[in-house]
């Protein structure tokens, strides 16, 4: 199409190649790829109205960027910021796990059907995990909260993350 964007370009720069390609291939509402919408933004008020506006709607978050910065494939930096929903649930502790990047905490909540969800989630911390080595079983039917972006029947919670105990 005439566009030859490259890693060094700004995201303002990439942005314009997109918008002209997409015009010119005539890619509309009814299409199942769509260019997301790009806002300016200047406060934190205008920042957090467009956040309840999505997640109203069910979208799973906003992403920040900064237009003058180059993109980086392949990389995350500050000039790239996800603003997710973060929802919680308290679980309790059934067990330990190890994994590939470390040890987890297998954990289940329970249901008033009757059911279950298993989830493991990273453990917190060194000291955390210190703890949890020198005496697993003393953490074994502790209540844990964690916090997760998104529930899925078939993959569980999206990243899951160790928030803290609920006695704490």
């Amino acid at each position: 199409e005439g566009y030859n964007v490259t890693g060094r370009d700004t995201y303002a720069q990439r942005r314009n190649a997109l918008v002209h390609i997409f015009a010119a291939r005539h890619v509309n509402q009814g299409s199942s790829v769509l260019l997301s919408d790009a806002v300016a933004v200047s406060d934190l008020d205008t920042i957090y109205a467009l956040r309840d506006e999505v997640w109203a709607r069910g979208g799973e978050g906003l992403m920040l960027k900064n237009v003058a910065a180059p993109y980086e494939p392949g990389k995350r930096r500050p000039a790239f910021l996800k603003v997710k929903k973060c929802q919680s649930a308290t679980f309790t502790i059934i067990g330990w796990a190890s994994g590939t990047t470390g040890d987890y905490c297998r954990a289940v909540l329970g249901h008033n059907l009757g059911g279950a969800e298993i989830t493991k989630v990273k453990i917190k911390n060194d000291a955390l995990r210190l703890a949890i080595s020198n005496n697993p079983d003393s953490f074994l039917g502790r209540r844990l909260m964690i916090e997760y972006h998104e529930f899925t029947p078939k993959d569980g919670y999206r990243s899951p993350r160790w928030d803290r105990f609920e006695d704490e």
